[in-house]
């Protein structure tokens, strides 16, 4: 099953957009927890700076801790959080809602810094307490000159809902991404690798006998066509080659069918007869004999072809001289001349 391109292609195309989608998810999820904190821990801040801004004009005006935090309290109006104020030695002054301080309690003091909001989740300890974020802000009121802790927090009951929605929004359109991705990938590359079951069919059908066919090349400007065009020049030099062989094999046929004839003729034309002169035996063997080297010749002269053809001997061209060509075919022809003096000098 894995042998198939196609599958393959469709399986890399799928796994690295599994883990684009999966990194996307992966981020996109921590953006979400981080601007859920980001925004939980901002209304904080406001509700902690609102606390003190209004604690610090009730001061002013009674200069007495209880009324004006109280006051402070009453003025403010958040549902989803609580509020608690302590004063410098860690007292508790006003809460609300009631038991809201024993929820977010006031923390340590060397983790808290005059002017700066402290910010922190606390961990529930029994099955009834719930997980919150909580800040806490310090600050020296003018003119009491004392210093007081607005300690203000929030439910994360919501938070785990939220995100559970969104991770599974997530873990739905993942899988459901992907397997449209896999069809449109199997659906791409059967229609990328159409061309080359045509041109694999195709070839699969050229034989020695149909070399004069060709690959079909529907776009000569892509990877496809020029493979396609890269086959058909190898068909051709294929085609040239086979050519060249069988005219070849009617050369050599036709030059080693001149020197067998006469040879048969030569030797038929002495068998024919039961008595023959000495001379007339000499010619025959003469002619045998050179037909034979002519022959000899013509088999060295294949066999050093064959092994030009193959690399194995470099080619050493030469000067050809006609007047040794027509005395070699002369010589030939007399040869035949003479062996059918010896047929007619045969006959009664």
């Amino acid at each position: 099953m894995l042998d198939s391109v196609r599958l393959r292609l469709t399986l890399w195309h799928v796994g690295l957009l599994a883990l684009l989608l999966i990194a996307f998810s992966a981020g996109s999820y921590s953006l979400m927890r981080r601007h859920f904190y980001e925004r939980a821990d901002g209304i904080l801040m406001s509700v902690a700076s609102a606390t003190i801004s209004i604690l610090r004009e009730e001061l002013s005006e009674s200069g007495i801790d209880e009324l004006a935090s109280r006051k402070a309290v009453r003025t403010l109006n958040f549902p989803e959080h609580t509020l608690a104020i302590f004063d410098a030695d860690g007292d508790l002054l006003i809460e609300k809602p009631v038991g809201s301080s024993q929820q977010a309690p006031l923390p340590a003091r060397d983790l808290l810094k005059d002017g700066v909001v402290l910010l922190y989740t606390t961990s529930p300890a029994g099955a009834n307490r719930e997980q919150r974020r909580v800040a806490a802000l310090r600050v020296a009121l003018e003119p009491v000159g004392r210093a007081y802790t607005v300690v203000t927090s929030r439910s994360l009951t919501t938070f785990p809902g939220e995100l559970a929605t969104d991770r599974l929004i997530l873990i739905i359109a993942v899988p459901l991404g992907l397997l449209l991705a896999g069809c449109a990938g199997w659906f791409l590359a059967r229609k990328s690798l159409a061309p080359v079951l045509a041109m694999s069919e195709k070839a699969y059908r050229i034989g020695v006998e149909n070399l004069d066919q060709r690959l079909p090349v529907v776009n000569p400007r892509d990877e496809l066509g020029r493979l396609a065009a890269t086959f058909n020049r190898l068909l051709e030099r294929l085609s040239s080659a086979f050519a060249q062989q069988r005219q070849f094999m009617a050369d050599a046929s036709h030059e080693l069918r001149t020197p067998l004839s006469v040879i048969r003729t030569a030797a038929s034309v002495s068998l024919e007869r039961d008595q023959r002169t000495e001379e007339q035996y000499r010619k025959t063997l003469a002619i045998i004999d050179e037909q034979g080297s002519r022959v000899a010749r013509i088999v060295d002269d294949m066999f050093q072809l064959a092994r030009a053809d193959v690399g194995r001997m470099a080619m050493h061209k030469q000067p050809l001289y006609l007047d040794e060509l027509l005395s070699e075919t002369i010589r030939a022809a007399s040869l035949r001349e003479l062996s059918a003096s010896l047929h007619d000098s045969s006959q009664p």
